[in-house]
């Protein structure tokens, strides 16, 4: 309790951490300064939470983050969340863009350990506390994708598997999303669809190699044990859910009016080129 207490006192207490610094006269004032003096204009008017305070705290954060200051703007964004959640409720999804630049802004800083829990809570508020499906949920969902990307060649190997196979959850679960909203043959869903294929390429690589990557991409709960899926069987669920997804690429494209001939092509030969990659494998 008592960790929690000064956490908090040093989340309110950001503003006049930085701020105690006297800003140089001589030198006309940067983008930082200027955020910080309005910050500061604020204060004196408005309680130390009130909810004018958030997007200002999001711009201090954002000039921080540019300048490499990642604690700083972690306690800013943390401020900031701390803020909404006060204003409309622990789990209110006005929250979510912040908490979402809060694990970029943890990524940078190289802190993946802490990124892997924030990853997982945000999920989780995705998936439990969002109220409505948007176009912001999706999204964010597609952002948490890519952050889980750059997981795969970033965070230790140890943790290849965790953002492979969290990636791919997200991806899909974008996806399902973009359909809810766009319908299954718009074509905004073409971009997602690759990033979700480019997924699974990636499960099937690290899978196919000998390693502990590809013994936890195979393991699977069954009750109260573990069970390693052979590596043949993961093969035939990857090269069916890649046609799966290549084939709605296709029926995108030839859904149009007029139809993409050009597109439906490039679709095809995709196809041709999935089908010869797990052929390869075979041999």
């Amino acid at each position: 309790m008592k960790t929690s207490v000064i956490a908090l006192v040093l989340i309110l207490a950001l503003p006049s951490i930085l701020l105690a610094q006297p800003l140089d006269q001589g030198l006309p004032l940067g983008d930082l300064d200027r955020a910080l003096v309005n910050l500061r204009g604020l204060e004196r008017n408005l309680s130390p939470m009130d909810r004018g305070l958030v997007e200002p705290l999001e711009f201090v954060a954002d000039q921080l983050i540019l300048e490499g200051r990642y604690e700083q703007a972690h306690r800013a964004l943390d401020r900031a969340i701390q803020i909404v959640r006060i204003s409309e409720g622990l789990f209110t999804p006005s929250q979510f863009p912040y908490q979402e630049k809060k694990i970029l802004n943890i990524v940078n800083a190289g802190n993946w350990d802490d990124a892997r829990g924030q990853l997982d809570h945000l999920f989780w508020l995705y998936t439990k506390k969002a109220e409505f499906v948007t176009p912001e949920l999706m999204a964010g969902l597609v952002t948490m994708s890519d952050i889980h990307l750059r997981g795969v060649s970033e965070d230790v190997p140890a943790h290849q598997a965790f953002h492979l196979r969290n990636g791919s959850r997200t991806n899909w679960l974008a996806l399902a999303v973009a359909e809810a909203l766009w319908g299954a043959e718009n074509t905004l869903l073409v971009p997602i669809i690759y990033s979700t294929l480019n997924n699974l390429y990636l499960e099937k690589v690290a899978t196919d190699r000998s390693g502990l990557t590809s013994r936890n991409l195979r393991e699977v709960a069954v009750g109260n044990t573990i069970r390693m899926r052979e590596i043949e069987y993961m093969d035939v669920a990857y090269y069916q859910m890649g046609s799966r997804l290549l084939n709605q690429i296709k029926g995108i494209y030839s859904a149009q009016e007029p139809a993409n001939l050009e597109a439906v092509a490039m679709a095809q030969l995709y196809i041709a080129d999935w089908d010869a990659l797990f052929r390869q494998g075979e041999n």
